[in-house]
């Protein structure tokens, strides 16, 4: 039938059946590139440069895991950092940073600075 057979051997000791399903499901998905692009054709690339996840993991790896909005309103209410910011708004006029170039920054405008940053 043209197709390529072969057996995986592990140690169940250290790797989950579910893990070396992973790792088999990759190889496949990279051989099938080989076959399907032929070998020429990818003669340059690097082994890590192919495809080895299914578009369902891709899916799921560069935008599943990659939704990063916050669920809660930073900083949460009654956090270390909440209080702290809430002090520094208590002392806006308090200079907290001197520059070399002698720029001095109140609590509000470093902490205006800093979320920019972040």
């Amino acid at each position: 039938d043209g197709g390529v057979d072969g057996d995986l051997i592990y140690s169940a000791s250290k790797f989950g059946r579910a893990t070396m399903q992973s790792i088999a499901d990759a190889f496949v998905i990279m051989a099938t590139t080989v076959a399907e692009k032929g070998p020429s054709t990818i003669a340059d690339q690097k082994i890590l440069d192919l495809p080895m996840l299914s578009s369902t993991e891709l899916t799921t790896v560069s935008e599943d895991w990659n939704k990063t909005a916050p669920k809660d309103p930073y900083p949460a209410p009654g956090s270390v950092a909440s209080t702290l910011l809430t002090a520094m708004d208590a002392h806006d006029g308090i200079a907290v940073l001197e520059t070399d170039s002698g720029a001095r920054y109140t609590y509000s405008e470093f902490r205006s600075n800093v979320f920019i940053v972040a």
